[in-house]
């Protein structure tokens, strides 16, 4: 597993997703601060409102259509340059190959939201007054954000296989950045599977409350139902 893990990420090596993740991650942040900044009822700017201004915005505009484009270039590149059949010449099951994918993913995700947390404290402590209250609060925020992101790949990537193509991913994205903010304020939130990052962060934070028992029968339908699909389907490619 450890050597198919390798052989993906050293497939990243010619491609742009680490540029991609990075740049939305960075103008993520400094939208954070510009709109910050512009609250008249912001005297005196704090480490802790930059953390949660970067972690509200990254789940409500970004993230999830970040999270798709980038799940949807891993598994489709391999289709449109032909580079599955010579996966299944490894010593390795297809579920294998797959869940190495997974386990990319979950790294990207995991990767993402801790640069946009450590670019945003970075900035902080130039910008702000440095002071941060509920501090493990504001970076459990960023670790359930994460965990939520990964979950809701499954079905990114089981749409790719099917589709062997970008469209399916893009689609999501473009759905998806839509609805996230007209559903998440909504009592439909904890049903739309989308809308449960910026939910929970809310909730962390004490801003928004949330339903836990359904969002977590929500994220978890979400996660276990495409993801035993995509391992299906992906073994009869």
């Amino acid at each position: 597993m450890l050597q198919l893990i390798s052989i993906e990420m050293l497939k990243l090596k010619r491609s742009k997703i680490f540029m991609m993740l990075c740049g939305v991650t960075f103008i993520n942040t400094l939208l954070s601060y510009f709109m910050l900044t512009r609250q008249p009822d912001m005297d005196t700017l704090s480490l802790g409102a930059l953390l949660e201004q970067n972690i509200h915005f990254f789940n409500l505009f970004l993230g999830i259509p970040l999270f798709a484009i980038t799940a949807g270039i891993i598994l489709s590149q391999e289709y449109q340059n032909h580079l599955t059949d010579q996966l299944f010449t490894y010593k390795a099951s297809e579920t294998r190959i797959l869940l190495s994918k997974y386990i990319l993913l979950l790294l990207l995700v995991g990767f993402t939201l801790m640069f946009s947390f450590g670019l945003t404290y970075i900035l902080g402590i130039v910008v702000t007054d440095g002071s941060v209250e509920n501090g493990a609060n504001v970076f459990l925020s960023y670790i359930i954000s994460a965990v939520l992101h990964f979950m809701l790949i499954p079905i990114v990537v089981f749409i790719t296989i099917l589709s062997k193509n970008l469209v399916g991913p893009i689609t999501i994205a473009v759905i998806t950045v839509f609805s996230t903010g007209l559903i998440s304020a909504t009592a439909l939130a904890p049903f739309y599977p989308w809308s449960l990052p910026v939910r929970f962060s809310y909730y962390i934070l004490g801003v928004l409350d949330v339903s836990l028992a359904i969002a977590g029968v929500t994220v978890l339908i979400t996660f276990m139902v495409p993801f035993v699909l995509s391992i299906y389907y992906f073994k009869k490619v």
